[in-house]
């Protein structure tokens, strides 16, 4: 993702006109016109809360229209301890921070299924390095762009591109997702919604997947609300 620049914006504009001639005082008037700076949301900030603090800020409720059934989808993300240092095989061993993540389906209150992962990354700017499932599924995030401090609503761009292994051997590829970012309008002033969207191309069948999981903030990078759509796990 190339990173995008962003910041305050202010224009200018001082018109002088003056006349005068023989004994005739002379006159000068001016004028300015400001432009507010464009409202910026969180980005990297936003988005390491998720990975480095225990929360559950990801949970989200649907009601089914058809039946009036109440399904969630919870996330409980745990950091391992700071000095819990791994090595990441999958990018040439580097050192990487470890959280745990486990998502949850429920319907009516009774879990219809979980699924765990170990989450792969570094801090100071954050990086996600890559993902390890339960099912066994080997996740490798490269190239990971940067993410922008902040930016505006209407900012879209790739975060990184993986290459999904069935296993830790990575001698076959289950399927590649692209992830980009981008910040749409929220429903109030002062809020907009950062959004990841995934896309997905499963290998063998070139069968492709679309799910975005977007998070409701405003310009502390507070998380308000989470809305999905598609097979969303994150």
């Amino acid at each position: 993702m190339a990173a995008l620049t962003v910041g305050a914006l202010a224009l200018g504009a001082v018109g002088l006109a003056g006349c005068g001639g023989g004994d005739n005082a002379s006159t000068t008037s001016s004028s300015e016109t400001t432009t507010e700076p464009p409202v910026t949301y969180p980005v990297e900030a936003t988005l390491a809360t998720l990975f480095t603090t225990e929360n559950d800020l990801l949970y989200s409720a649907y009601v089914d229209p058809a039946n009036r059934e109440d399904y969630g989808f919870a996330t409980h993300i745990t950091p391992a301890a700071e000095d819990h240092i791994v090595q990441f095989g999958g990018k040439g061993d580097i050192l990487v921070r470890v959280s745990y993540m486990t998502s949850t389906l429920s319907r009516n209150g009774a879990k219809v299924w979980d699924s765990k992962a170990t989450l792969l990354y570094t801090t100071s700017p954050l990086v996600w390095h890559g993902q390890i499932d339960d099912e066994g599924t080997y996740s490798v995030h490269e190239p990971v762009n940067a993410l922008p401090a902040r930016a505006v609503v209407g900012t879209r761009s790739n975060w990184f591109t993986s290459v999904d292994y069935t296993s830790r051997d990575r001698t076959t590829v289950k399927q590649r997702t692209t992830v980009d970012y981008f910040l749409a309008a929220g429903d109030v002033a002062g809020t907009a919604w950062l959004c990841l969207d995934f896309k997905v191309k499963e290998e063998a069948t070139g069968a492709l997947q679309n799910s975005t999981t977007c998070m409701k903030t405003n310009t502390t990078g507070a998380v308000l609300g989470v809305k999905r759509s598609g097979a969303s796990v994150l």
